[in-house]
This record gives C-alpha cells, structure tokens and sequence, in this order.
C-alpha cells in the first residue's frame, strides 16, 4: 500500500489518498478522508497525515489477514499499541 498525492484535473486542489499494491483506492479510507477533504479549514498537511495513518492500519489488518468490516475494539487497541511501540523515522 503507498500513499499518493493526487490533484483533481479542473480545480487544482491537492489531496492524499491510499491506494492497494495494484493502485486501486482502499474504499474505506476513501469514505474516510472524504471528510477532511471537503472541509475548506483542514490543511493539506493534515489530510497527509491522516492518509499515511490509514495505510498503516490496513497494512496492519492485512498482514493479521483481518477484514476491515470484521475489525473489533481489540483490534484498533493491538495495533494503538503496537504503532506507539514503533520509532519514528
């Protein structure tokens, strides 16, 4: 998975996006940064920064093989805790 930045062809306007290894949208970080994306006070930064989060927790329920629809409480808090654990680079 990668983030990309995309600009829309018309307006020009910047966003981020998360796309799979075959560069399709993943559809719920899509229905989730749809928000930001349409709210004019959320800096580019931010919308960034809330993609590369999302990637990191779909790369994390790939790798447990668990589906995004089938995610529990647990799940959110092993993969909380396990992104605390990680050093920033």
């Amino acid at each position: 998975m990668r983030v990309l930045q995309v600009v829309a062809p018309t307006s020009g306007a910047v966003s981020f996006t998360v796309v799979d290894e075959a560069f399709t949208p993943v559809e719920p970080a899509e229905a989730y940064l749809a928000h930001p994306r349409s709210r004019s006070n959320v800096h580019q930064t931010r919308c960034a920064a809330y993609a590369s989060s999302l990637k990191l927790f779909f790369e994390y329920l790939e790798s447990r093989e668990i589906a995004f629809d089938a995610v529990h409480l647990d799940d959110i808090g092993r993969f909380r805790f396990g992104a605390a654990a990680r050093p920033r680079v």
